[in-house]
């Protein structure tokens, strides 16, 4: 299988399988709105210029090649611009994988407070982390190294303790 056969294999899985069938009427009918409002040549699809214009309204600066990479991730139709059910099909992949990521990290929380991390200041002190770890997890690996390298505070903070779980 060649390269590009790879990337559009993924892209397919990525974007081509979102079902779009679900959203409700009055929600579909917001986002067209939005869509034409970017269709500024009115082609009914999202052309390089009109896709970055939204890239940048999201506060992300994007080069020329980028743009294009996103566009070609999402173009269904090969033409080398968004449609609106391409443009449906992105914005449900983000609102699902936005969904996942609350849920992840609300488990990871959970693991965060019954480790004894601080529900008010989301912090754990190493020491405790280390006695949570050693006592309720037989780990082959040398925890110490692991908790000691997050920073030269005592402290470990959530972010640091959802990294090691995530990464």
């Amino acid at each position: 299988m060649t390269t590009h056969e790879q990337r559009t294999l993924k892209k397919q899985k990525t974007f081509k399988n979102i079902s779009i069938d679900e959203i409700p009427l009055q929600e579909r009918q917001k986002y067209y709105e939005a869509f034409l409002g970017y269709d500024k040549n009115g082609s009914k699809m999202l052309e390089k210029e009109e896709f970055k214009k939204i890239i940048e309204e999201l506060g992300h600066q994007a080069t020329e090649d980028e743009i294009l990479h996103l566009i070609y991730e999402v173009d269904n139709t090969g033409r080398g611009a968004i449609s609106f059910e391409d443009f449906l099909r992105v914005i449900m992949y983000y609102k699902h994988k936005l969904t996942n990521n609350e849920e992840e990290n609300d488990e990871i929380k959970m693991i965060f407070f019954a480790l004894g991390g601080d529900p008010i200041s989301l912090q754990i002190t190493k020491k405790q982390l280390e006695n949570a770890l050693e006592e309720n997890f037989a780990l082959l690996i040398d925890m110490s190294s692991i908790i000691n390298s997050f920073s030269n505070q005592t402290q470990i903070s959530f972010e640091e303790f959802k990294n090691l779980l995530t990464n």
